[in-house]
């Protein structure tokens, strides 16, 4: 490249503009079909259980996943 520096400092913020857009995107559009709407009644005593606080459970999986499998990528 001509203009490593130029390339270096703005090559990241084209990505991660792109990848914002492309996720509000896709966002809207699910909030706008209604496809993440979920309809307590018709979900079993069981289902309605796991329902409480899914995205703390997933950060939490992926923080201690994360968190433990870093040093082994390390030792490789």
């Amino acid at each position: 490249y001509k203009y490593p520096q130029i390339v270096a400092i703005g090559y990241p913020i084209v990505v991660f503009g792109i990848s914002m857009i492309s996720a509000l995107y896709v966002l809207s559009q699910t909030k706008k079909t209604g496809i993440t709407a979920i309809d307590p009644d018709m979900l079993s005593e069981k289902e309605s259980k796991q329902l409480h606080y899914p995205g703390l459970k997933v950060g939490i999986v992926y923080g201690l996943m994360s968190f433990f499998v870093t040093p082994l990528l390390h030792i490789l």
